[in-house]
């Protein structure tokens, strides 16, 4: 299972890499057309205004949005079955979860993986082109500390 999460973070970080190009001359990036992604963390406001993209290929819907400052929002459903309420961490059988990465260091890096962290993913539109919904979460980092995101939604286009 804990290969199954490399490989998500591998693919969302490669979405990442792949959807900022260097053709532009100016030196402001811009929002990843259509896709949005926006919350308060720890009640600061927070969107994808850098990047926001999501991928839905085999069974996993990964949704991931970064600031200008390298701070990410990933989303990872597994086998969501359509429109509707999704439980985030807490369990061996959910295996749902959320990131918030803060900075660059280890402990920058929040999770609702198994035991760690909770919440909820409301998908209020899924089709093979595209997913929008609503999310809020708890996050735990290494160290212990915690993060809340809420008020998050999300609207994105494959």
């Amino acid at each position: 299972m804990n290969h199954f999460h490399i490989l998500i973070f591998a693919l969302v970080i490669t979405v990442f890499t792949t959807a900022c190009s260097k053709d532009d001359s100016s030196n402001t990036p811009s929002p990843s057309s259509g896709n949005t992604m926006a919350a308060k963390i720890d009640g600061s406001d927070w969107s994808g205004s850098l990047t926001v993209s999501g991928v839905y290929s085999s069974g996993v819907l990964a949704i991931a949005g970064q600031d200008n400052n390298v701070r990410q929002i990933q989303i990872r459903l597994l086998n969501p079955s359509g429109t509707g309420d999704y439980p985030i961490g807490g369990t061996a059988t959910n295996p749902h979860m959320c990131q918030v990465t803060m900075g660059t260091t280890q402990n920058d890096m929040y999770t609702t993986m198994i035991g760690v962290g909770n919440g909820t993913v409301t998908l209020t539109k899924l089709s093979s082109t595209e997913a929008e919904g609503t999310f809020s979460f708890t996050a735990r980092n290494m160290a212990g500390s915690t993060k809340s995101v809420t008020g998050g939604s999300f609207k994105v286009k494959f």
